[in-house]
């Protein structure tokens, strides 16, 4: 299964739901870039990096 098959396969599926945001121009282009260069589809790095940034301890009010 190609990367485009496992798209169509999320949206159809009952375990994965659709998720929007805005960022920074920069950050937007160094995603995109990113994910071409390793070959990732930006669905898969983006469930990956949110799952990272879950794990990470809260930052505590007036914390650096």
């Amino acid at each position: 299964m190609n990367s485009v098959d496992s798209m169509v396969d999320r949206r159809r599926s009952e375990d994965y739901r659709q998720l929007s945001g805005h960022v920074p121009v920069p950050l937007y282009r160094k995603f995109k870039a990113t994910c071409a260069e390793r070959d990732v589809n930006q669905s898969e790095a983006l469930e990956q990096a949110l799952a990272l940034w879950i794990k990470q301890p809260a930052k505590q009010d007036g914390a650096a």
